[in-house]
């Protein structure tokens, strides 16, 4: 009897917290690192050892367990923001093309298809 439940308990607890996430411990601001499968302690020391340039020490960061589905909530949180000012630019660049060779939206569109 013991054993199944020793056993179910071993095989969920790694799917219900998949990694750790750092946080600046007197703001609680996530850091922008999410391990996924880290040791722990080895977030807070990657941290400071990947970004001395920040100035961060251990004592300064808060090293907190992140299920997968927050982990990627936190990474797409940061990665939103990049891609829409990315996509953005690619619309003002298409905007400057069409309008300097008098391109209707359709001819462009067309133009496109043609060269792909």
């Amino acid at each position: 009897m013991r054993l199944p439940i020793l056993l179910s308990l071993l095989l969920w607890s790694p799917l219900a917290w998949a990694g750790t996430a750092c946080f600046e411990k007197a703001s609680g601001k996530w850091l922008g690192d999410y391990c996924s499968s880290c040791d722990p302690g080895s977030c807070v020391k990657n941290w400071v050892t990947n970004n001395p340039q920040l100035g961060y020490t251990a004592d300064q960061i808060d090293e907190r367990q992140a299920s997968e589905a927050e982990g990627k909530t936190l990474v797409e949180a940061v990665n939103k923001p990049i891609r829409e000012a990315r996509e953005a630019k690619r619309q003002q660049r298409v905007e400057k093309v069409k309008q300097k060779l008098s391109l209707t939206d359709k001819e462009f569109e067309d133009l496109q298809e043609a060269l792909r």
